[in-house]
C-alpha cells in the first residue's frame, strides 16, 4: 500500500483548516462539485473540514487491500474477463472496505490519446456493504473515490458517496441520496427530461469506483491466478487511537506506522497452483516459450485454470520476454 498516499489522504482535514491554500492546490474538485466554483463554493467549503474528518476515521477503521498494477503481459485478456465475470456474485468481503488500486489511465487531451500516452494514478477507493437489497433484490453497495495522480501530486476528490447495485447483465445502476451533504452542491442534471446523472465526471467517478469493486471481488473468487500477501500492520480496531499529524510533509507521513492490509496481485506466471516445469504440447514445431495461466471453459459453463507452462522446442528457437517477477 502506499502509505504516503494513505496518509495525506488521512491528514487531509488538518491541511484544510492549518492552510486553505494548500488544500485548494493539493485537492482538485471535480467539475460536477460546487458548480464553477468547485471547493471555493462558501457552501462546500463549510462542510468539507467535517467531511474529511469523518472519511479519514472511516478508512482507518475499515479493512484494506492494495491491488499493485500489473505489466501489460501480466493481464487478462477482454474475452478472459467477460467469461470470469459473469460467473462472479458481487459482494464485500468486510462491511467496510478500503481498496488502493495503482493503475494508469489515458489522458484527456487528443495528441496523448493519438500517442498512446497514460499517466500512472491509484484510486482510492472507500466501499461499504449497506446490508440490505434493491428493488430488484440486489444487494446494496455504498462507495467513494479519491484519485491520486503521481505526475503532479494531486488528488482528484469527489466528497460524494454513491448507492449502488448490479444487474443481472453485469450492468449497475447508481444514485445520490437527496440527504447527501454535498446533493445540493452536486451536478444531477440530464440533457434528457426525466434523467439524471449525465454529467461526464460524475459518471466517470461511479465508474472508477464500480471498476475497482469488480477488480477486487474478481482477484478475491479465483485465488488461482492471484499473489497474495498479508500485510502486518495497525489493525482496524486500533486505527482510531492513532494521533493525527499536524502538519503536511511527506517524510513525516512516510514515518508513520503502515495499516494491516492485504496485497492481491494478477499473477499469471506464479507458481500457485502450477507445478508445471517441463514442455506440453507441439513441442516439435514451435519455439521455446513461455505460456502464462489461462482460462478453460467446458460445455456445461464450468470454468478451470491452465497451468502456467513451457511449450516448444529448444531445437527450433526460444523466444524471451521480459516479465516481472512476482516475490513470493
Amino acid at each position: 500500500m502506499n502509505n504516503s498516499v494513505l496518509q495525506k489522504l488521512l491528514h487531509a482535514h488538518v491541511l484544510h483548516a492549518k492552510n486553505p491554500n494548500k488544500f485548494l492546490d493539493n485537492f482538485v474538485a471535480p467539475d460536477h462539485i460546487g458548480y464553477d466554483k468547485g471547493y471555493s463554493h462558501a457552501g462546500v467549503w463549510d462542510l468539507l473540514h467535517g467531511w474529511l474528518s469523518f472519511h479519514a476515521r472511516r478508512i482507518q477503521q475499515s479493512m484494506k487491500f492494495y491491488l499493485p498494477e500489473t505489466s501489460e503481459e501480466n493481464t487478462l485478456s477482454k474475452d478472459e474477463l467477460f467469461k470470469l465475470s459473469s460467473e462472479l456474485e458481487m459482494y464485500l468481503p468486510y462491511k467496510s472496505t478500503f481498496v488502493q488500486h495503482e493503475v494508469n489511465i489515458g489522458l484527456d487531451n487528443a495528441q496523448a490519446q493519438v500517442n498512446g500516452q497514460t499517466e500512472g494514478c491509484i484510486a482510492n477507493v472507500y466501499l461499504e456493504d449497506l446490508e440490505d437489497v434493491d428493488d430488484e433484490g440486489k444487494p446494496l453497495f455504498k462507495g467513494n473515490v479519491i484519485t491520486y495522480f503521481k505526475s503532479d501530486g494531486n488528488f482528484y476528490m469527489d466528497p460524494n458517496d454513491y448507492i449502488f447495485s448490479y444487474r443481472d447483465d453485469g450492468s449497475y445502476t447508481f444514485w445520490l441520496l437527496e440527504d447527501m451533504p454535498f446533493f445540493k452542491y452536486t451536478d444531477t442534471n440530464a440533457e434528457v427530461d426525466g434523467g439524471m446523472y449525465n454529467n461526464p465526471t460524475l459518471n466517470s467517478m461511479v465508474s472508477i469506483i464500480v471498476n475497482v469493486h469488480s477488480q477486487l471481488v474478481l482477484l478475491l473468487n479465483y485465488p488461482q491466478i492471484v499473489n497474495k500477501q498479508d500485510v502486518l500492520g495497525i489493525t482496524p480496531a486500533n486505527a482510531s487511537k492513532v494521533p493525527f499529524s499536524r502538519n503536511f510533509s511527506s517524510s513525516e507521513f512516510l514515518s508513520k506506522p503502515k495499516y494491516q492490509h492485504k496485497i492481491l496481485k494478477l499473477d499469471l506466471f506464479g507458481s500457485n497452483e502450477s507445478g508445471g516445469k517441463g514442455s506440453s504440447g507441439d513441442s516439435n514445431s514451435r519455439a521455446f516459450h513461455a505460456v502464462r495461466k489461462h482460462i478453460r471453459q467446458y460445455q456445461d459453463g464450468k470454468i478451470t485454470f491452465v497451468k502456467a507452462h513451457f511449450r516448444g522446442s529448444k531445437d527450433i528457437g526460444t523466444i524471451t520476454k521480459d516479465y516481472e517477477i512476482v516475490e513470493k
